[in-house]
């Protein structure tokens, strides 16, 4: 699922695709180091929703990625911080359609 993310004090976003997401964070694959601590401003986006989420996330995790021996990039978990009920239940909702679905991989 498209979701996009920048470091807080950037003046533009990089869009990333989640590997995991869930109602208390999510787990994607980022070109450069996020050190754990950060605090990152996501936006999320779901096909059918009528506008995206916007939260604050934490780095809990960052772990460089070897592919065939290469140092490829970095596996970042955020956990979300600054988060509304109504949009961390729209995350859950969403989240369980699209794997009712089998849209998720």
């Amino acid at each position: 699922m498209p979701s996009k993310l920048t470091r807080l004090k950037e003046a533009f976003w990089d869009l990333i695709t989640t590997k995991n997401l869930s109602a208390g964070g999510l787990l994607f694959n980022y070109y450069k180091e996020v050190p754990v601590g950060a605090e990152l401003e996501l936006r999320i986006v779901f096909p059918l929703a009528d506008r995206p989420i916007e939260c604050i996330g934490k780095v809990i995790r960052s772990q460089r990625i070897i592919d065939n021996g290469v140092k490829s990039a970095y596996r970042i978990a955020a956990c979300f911080e600054d988060i509304n009920d109504q949009d961390q239940r729209s995350i859950e909702s969403s989240v369980l359609y699209y794997d009712d679905e089998n849209l998720i991989a």
